[in-house]
């Protein structure tokens, strides 16, 4: 593996970031600010939501353990166009009047307020403007509606599921993820959160907004495993996942609350995901020539130790991911892992598969030595480039072969016109590969005009019936069973293969004699003395390859059908 020195200003994460500052000059500039009446009623005209439709986060609400005569209100009144000169949005063109008004007015939370304005280019006026719209007639769908209990919501979601699957189905899905993860991110507005059910199993995702400072503490049996997550995390650039049993998370209440009394589960801690371009190039065995494979979009993690690049090709069906030491700075080795996800082609026509020639083609060279040459870019700047052995063991040979097999069974069902749907799982054997390579090497005509050269042809067969051998006999146009007919699974179907049949032109050395039926004869025909011509077909006259319904799982248990 050969590889250049780690980018100094990419870092560990090896990406580049640049961060944009507005400059403001000196003095003080008048502010056309809302009155209080202006920011009473914009917090009222939303019901004290956010008005950003992505967050909805409800602002306002009780302190009852600090000071039950107050509220708490973490919102803010934000100028849609700016108060002032020269701050986001200004427009020049407005009055005092009219700057200070309702409606140059928007109700939000305190951290989407700042993103506003930090990064004015993002949220320009009008998706602002569309923001209040939204908000203002959520607020009026809600208005004089009751907020259903948790036990009312049960009871209707219950009543929804009892029936088919329909529209209303999907959109009380939709209302309940919403609401949960409203209230949660109300919780610490500087927290988003987004809840899924996969698999039965209730998921949080949460991502902060800003910074948060949270304290981690684990205890029992499970703090040495939670710290070798850790190393994992902040060594490997690894998802850490810590048992959330015996864990508790302080600094938030968000985090307090989904981790404070919890009787399984794991806590999932994943290192920051960048974006990086990566140019693939596959470099030829001794010949050291290159072909460019692919340019495509990756995702990068590191920690101190290490580098992860993963990426998908050919619209996902091959995911490869590769690490890459870090030692002082430098790159040092690097491996590389794949995993076929054949899904997409499930149901698919072998004939038509998509990407099928440029995978059969990759796995090919991966078993014939090839080496995969990286060159990882980010912001159009070249990061680093890594040369690493695509694996050739195990999977990439199993990959390799398999892909062989579908390939066989897809020109058959062209030349034969048959439907065949590709399925990810398939069983076969060695000897069925070996059958259909045959089967079709001579169907196709790869076995016709064999150059004999000056070596003699010997056949051993068993007899169908007597055969009398005398010195003037003409041994010419015999026909041999040069392998039996047999069935070969492929997908959800059986193909029949009629046998293979050798017919000789020629005379052959064979002593005179009587043979019996069943009786093993050898006959040699030798090209030096003789003509001899070979002539393979897949069966006799009239037969052909014939496919066959397939009970999942079986394979020909027959010896006697058996290739």
């Amino acid at each position: 593996m050969r590889s250049k020195a780690l980018d100094e200003d990419w870092g560990t994460l090896l990406l580049l970031f640049a961060s944009r500052r507005r400059e403001l000059g000196g003095g003080i500039l008048a502010r056309d600010d809302f009155s209080a009446r202006t920011v009473d009623l914009l917090m009222k005209q939303v019901g004290g939501a956010c008005s950003r439709p992505t967050c909805d986060v409800q602002t306002v609400g009780p302190v009852p353990r600090l000071a039950p005569e107050k509220i708490s209100n973490v919102g803010v009144a934000a100028h849609i166009a700016a108060a002032s000169p020269g701050g986001p949005r200004f427009d020049p063109r407005m009055t005092a009047a009219e700057r200070s008004s309702a409606d140059n007015g928007i109700w939000l939370c305190a951290v989407c307020a700042r993103e506003i304005d930090n990064d004015e280019d993002s949220y320009p006026t009008e998706l602002l403007r569309s923001w209040k719209a939204t908000a203002l007639q959520t607020a009026l769908d809600r208005h004089r509606k009751p907020i259903l209990s948790d036990a009312a919501v049960e009871e209707r979601v219950e009543a929804i599921f009892k029936a088919s699957p329909s529209a209303q189905a999907l959109r009380a899905i939709f209302n309940a993820h919403r609401a949960t993860d409203s209230y949660l991110s109300g919780l610490d507005p500087r927290l988003a959160v987004s809840t899924s059910f996969i698999a039965g199993t209730l998921q949080h995702e949460i991502r902060a907004r800003e910074q948060v400072d949270v304290k981690l503490t684990v205890t029992g049996t499970d703090a040495e495993t939670a710290r070798e997550e850790l190393r994992k995390l902040f060594e490997e650039g690894q998802t850490a996942s810590i048992p959330a049993t015996s864990m508790k998370l302080l600094g938030s209440e968000l985090l307090e609350q989904l981790t404070g009394d919890l009787s399984a589960g794991v806590l999932q801690v994943a290192p920051i995901s960048h974006l990086v371009t990566l140019r693939l190039s596959v470099v030829h065995g001794s010949s050291r020539t290159s072909s460019e494979l692919a340019t495509v979009e990756g995702t990068g993690t590191a920690g101190s130790k290490a580098l992860n690049l993963s990426w998908e090709l050919w619209g996902g069906l091959l995911k490869m991911s590769s690490r890459t030491a870090i030692e002082a700075g430098d790159l040092l080795d690097s491996t590389l892992s794949l995993i076929p996800c054949f899904e997409a082609w499930d149901g698919r026509d072998i004939r038509f598969l998509p990407h099928f020639e440029d995978i059969r083609s990759f796995a090919a060279k991966a078993v014939d030595g090839a080496t995969l040459q990286i060159e990882a870019y980010a912001q159009g700047r070249l990061l680093f480039q890594s040369e690493s052995d695509i694996p050739p063991d195990g999977l990439a040979r199993m990959l390799n072969a398999a892909l062989q097999y579908t390939r066989l069974a897809s020109e058959f069902a062209r030349r034969l016109h048959w439907p065949i749907q590709f399925r990810p799982k398939f069983l076969y054997r060695v000897e069925d590969h070996q059958r259909l390579a045959d089967a079709f090497d001579v169907m196709t005509g790869g076995r016709d005009n064999l150059d004999l050269g000056n070596q003699p042809v010997v056949i051993t067969t068993v007899l169908e019936e007597p055969l009398q051998i005398t010195d003037e006999m003409d041994l010419s146009k015999l026909m041999f069973f040069a392998g039996p007919a047999c069935r070969v699974p492929v997908f959800d179907w059986f193909i029949e293969l009629p046998p293979i049949v050798l017919e000789i032109n020629g005379k052959a050395e064979t002593p005179r004699r009587t043979y019996k039926a069943g009786r093993k004869i050898t006959f040699k025909f030798d090209p030096r003395k003789h003509v001899t011509t070979l002539k393979w077909t897949l069966g006799q006259e009239g037969e052909v390859p014939v496919l066959t319904p397939r009970p999942p799982g079986e394979l020909p248990d027959d010896p006697k059908a058996q290739c």
